[in-house]
C-alpha cells in the first residue's frame, strides 16, 4: 500500500514532492564525502555538533578530507553555517530533512547509535574537564 506521505505527495515539512527532488537533485551532484557527512549531521538534527560528527567519521576510518574542511565546503555552498565554535546548522530544514530522510533504515538506526555513543563520551570528557565547585572531597 502507498504511505500517507506518497499519496499526499507531500513529505513531514507539508512540501510539494517536486521542492524535494530539486533538494535530492542538488544534494546529488556534491561528493560523496560531502553528501555522506551532510548525512551523517542530519542525524543530529538541524543543528549539530561538528565535534561529535568528527568522532565517528575517525571511527569510521574517514579522515581525510577532515570533517572541517568538508564544512568549510559546505558552507561556501550554503548548505550549512557555523552558528558557534562547534555547532553548525542546516542553512535550509529541508537540506536536513532529506539527507536524514534518505538514509537506510539500518543506517539510521546505526547512526543514531554511534552519535548517541559519542555524545556520551564527550559529556563525560567534559564533565572530567569541568572544576568541582561547590563539592566537598574527602580528607585521607
Amino acid at each position: 500500500g502507498e504511505s500517507e506521505k506518497e499519496v499526499s505527495g507531500k513529505n513531514s515539512l507539508g512540501l510539494p514532492a517536486s521542492i524535494r527532488a530539486a533538494m535530492v537533485c542538488r544534494l546529488d551532484r556534491l561528493g560523496r564525502a560531502e553528501r555522506d557527512l551532510l548525512s551523517q549531521c542530519a542525524v543530529q538534527g538541524t543543528e549539530f555538533n561538528a565535534e561529535v560528527t568528527d568522532e565517528i567519521r575517525q571511527a569510521q576510518g574517514e579522515t581525510d578530507p577532515t570533517t572541517l574542511s568538508l564544512l568549510h565546503k559546505l558552507e561556501l555552498k550554503n548548505f550549512v553555517k557555523r552558528v558557534r565554535s562547534n555547532a553548525w546548522e542546516f542553512c535550509q530544514p529541508l537540506t536536513q530533512e532529506t539527507c536524514y530522510e534518505t538514509l537506510l533504515l539500518r543506517t539510521r538506526q546505526a547512526w543514531h547509535a554511534e552519535t548517541a555513543d559519542v555524545m556520551c563520551q564527550l559529556a563525560g570528557r567534559a564533565a572530567l574537564r569541568l572544576p568541582s565547585a561547590g563539592v566537598r572531597r574527602p580528607q585521607l
